[in-house]
């Protein structure tokens, strides 16, 4: 692990902050650069969550030797498939990259190659893998975070919003040269090229199918007409906050809609008196919300929704016991193997193995128990040749162990 030393702090970009490219020609002259620059490009990409509907980016950073750094304004410029054409060959370095992968796709920027920052300072067992921190003790800078939970949509874009994000990606280069030093030295770094490609590989996420069930304190909400209620508040919000291009909580806080659930108020005045309605986004849509209420209050009893939708895949662990006492044990088992074998190569357990792969496996074994059918298993569970060359040999026989004993 790198040792400690004495940090400086990063204030400025080298070149200065950089003006912001929101116009076709200016695009097309950074993509000129970029495509004449050299090696890796730096990726990052600034978002309104909490702010706004959706995870859309609102400003994009880079930055390429011989090119220097350019923040471009995707609102403005909403195409940067050119400039993705143009560094097509380049590995694209980007820290957390699950988080900003896909609202760089929809601006049509699309890496073939990539290097997570964040995901190789797990794999090396860096304790704290945020991009200050990563910077900090791997390269002995320090950088200003006090504006990633801005509201990026702002516009124009305060100075110091602007300098921040070239920051970013200022070093990001120099960190991931670092980091591919030490995953060379520790032999992980074919398995750090097997996570990336995992992850740059990764479909998007299904649509969940009530995604209602999310509201934050639902499980108070315990009959269906009060979840009825839920349901029809949280689609009406979804609606308004779409509409108005607003994150949902900004609309109606999940305390609000639960509340309501509970309280099943009847009239205006009743919804008032929630103290979570009480907002000014909230009041403007009172009647919608009375509407929504009413609406889940007369549905007929086939239209209720079901107390909770049948899950795909095992139930929580915390009832495996009750529920199969075979099956809570082949899960202890397994996961006493996975974090033993995380601690050995000093990364968190689930980079070692996701803990979906561990649960599937356990809760529906193979018929037969062997290290060909629990490595077949796995891999069909999205296990990667790395982790299976780790763990499927221990897994199988911890389980067989389990039978061998009729432990089970």
């Amino acid at each position: 692990m790198t040792e400690e030393r004495t940090v400086e702090p990063l204030l400025e970009p080298r070149e200065g902050i950089p003006p912001v490219i929101a116009d076709d020609a200016a695009l097309t002259e950074i993509v000129s650069r970029f495509a004449a620059g050299t090696g890796p490009v730096a990726v990052d990409a600034e978002r309104a969550s909490g702010y706004r509907y959706g995870n859309r980016a609102y400003l994009v950073q880079l930055r390429r030797g011989g090119a220097g750094t350019a923040l471009i304004d995707p609102i403005a410029c909403p195409d940067l498939s050119a400039l993705d054409a143009a560094v097509a060959d380049a590995e694209v370095v980007l820290h957390a990259a699950s988080q900003d992968l896909p609202c760089l796709l929809e601006v049509g920027f699309r890496p073939r190659r990539m290097f997570d920052t964040e995901l190789a300072g797990r794999l090396l067992g860096y304790e704290r893998v945020g991009l200050g921190t990563m910077v900090e003790t791997v390269l002995g800078l320090r950088l200003e975070k006090g504006h990633s939970a801005a509201d990026w949509s702002t516009r124009p874009l305060p100075e110091d919003w602007l300098r921040y994000a070239a920051l970013d990606v200022e070093v990001l280069v120099e960190l991931r040269d670092s980091l591919y030093q030490e995953l060379t030295e520790s032999g992980k770094l074919e398995w750090a090229r097997e996570e990336f490609d995992a992850v740059l590989n990764t479909p998007p996420p299904v649509p969940r199918s009530d995604p209602w069930r999310r509201t934050s304190g639902i499980h108070k909400v315990r009959n269906v007409r009060a979840l009825a209620i839920v349901r029809e508040l949280w689609t009406m919000r979804d609606r308004i906050a779409r509409e108005a291009d607003l994150a949902p909580g900004r609309v109606l806080p999940d305390a609000a809609i639960v509340t309501a659930a509970l309280e099943g108020p009847r009239t205006k005045k009743a919804l008032t008196e929630i103290s979570a309605f009480t907002g000014r986004s909230a009041r403007r849509h009172m009647s919608d919300w009375l509407a929504a209420v009413t609406r889940a209050r007369q549905l007929p009893e086939g239209q209720l929704p079901t107390p909770s939708t049948p899950g795909e895949g095992p139930p929580p662990p915390n009832r495996w016991a009750d529920r199969d006492p075979a099956a809570a044990k082949r899960l202890a088992a397994a996961r006493a193997v996975v974090a033993g074998l995380a601690e050995q190569h000093h990364m968190p357990t689930e980079n070692l193995l996701q803990p979906d792969a561990v649960r599937r496996l356990t809760w529906e074994p193979p018929a037969e128990i062997n290290e060909e059918t629990v490595t077949a298993r796995l891999r069909e569970l999205g296990a990667r040749e790395w982790q299976l060359s780790l763990t499927s040999h221990p897994i199988t026989k911890a389980l067989a162990r389990l039978e061998t004993r009729g432990d089970l």
